[in-house]
């Protein structure tokens, strides 16, 4: 996949991110990651074990993200580890690929987490910081150029997944499932070309800005119907008549 590839730029390592974040300062208090490597086509070469780690915050979780994510205070306490901690925990787990890696997250507010853990402790490594940030993707904005639901809007990662008839596997709101699961529907998007082709003939006939031909030959086109140069050119005529 071309677009895929140049956002790529290149890379052979990927590694899957999900981070959990306390619900009013938006700092970690937990991550999942998994690490693969890749063949030539972008396909999974390899996956690595993946890891999950507690993180403590410098401010209260919130009733709301406890109940969420399953994580308490006292979790944090007894089994977190500062966020400058984490941040090492985490390159070391990438190992010398580090360098050499794309971070593939779900949604922007992964790396709003990363931003405000920093705020809130400024003792981490900044240059692992701003790499992990700097070489993010997000795949929620990437796919939503090709699938989204009836009414144009993006679709989550559970209906991402359901969208190539794949149901999310293990607890929702736990960062290494959420990370694994990534990591799945970045192999059904490149396996499931026909469902991605589907979608995005969907997503050119609901443009709303597309002209009228533009929008009725998609739809043609979409149906099933061939049309050659004579009925492109009619649809056009037909419009301005």
């Amino acid at each position: 996949m071309k677009k895929l590839a140049h956002l790529l730029k290149g890379k052979k390592h990927l590694v899957f991110i999900d981070f959990e974040g306390t619900q009013l300062s938006h700092e970690m208090i937990a991550f999942g990651a998994i690490k693969v490597d890749l063949n030539d086509d972008l396909s999974i070469k390899k996956k690595y074990k993946g890891i999950y780690k507690l993180v403590r915050p410098k401010k209260p979780i919130g009733d709301f993200v406890s109940k969420l994510t399953n994580i308490t205070e006292i979790d944090v306490f007894d089994k977190g580890v500062p966020y400058k901690k984490a941040l090492a925990i985490l390159r070391q787990y990438i190992g010398r690929t580090f360098k050499k890696s794309k971070f593939i997250f779900f949604g922007n507010h992964d790396v709003r987490i990363l931003h405000q853990s920093f705020l809130h402790s400024p003792d981490a490594d900044k240059e692992t910081q701003s790499f992990l940030v700097q070489e993010s993707l997000d795949f929620s904005q990437f796919l939503a150029e090709f699938i989204r639901d009836e009414k144009g809007n993006p679709l989550s990662l559970v209906n991402n997944l359901l969208y190539f008839d794949h149901a999310f596997q293990g607890t929702a709101h736990n960062a290494l499932d959420d990370a694994k699961n990534l990591m799945h529907l970045y192999h059904l998007l490149l396996t499931k070309k026909e469902k991605l082709f589907e979608g995005y003939l969907r997503v050119l006939e609901n443009q709303k800005h597309l002209p009228y031909p533009m929008k009725k030959l998609l739809h043609l086109l979409e149906q099933g119907q061939t049309v050659n140069h004579d009925q492109f050119i009619m649809l056009i005529k037909d419009y301005l008549a």
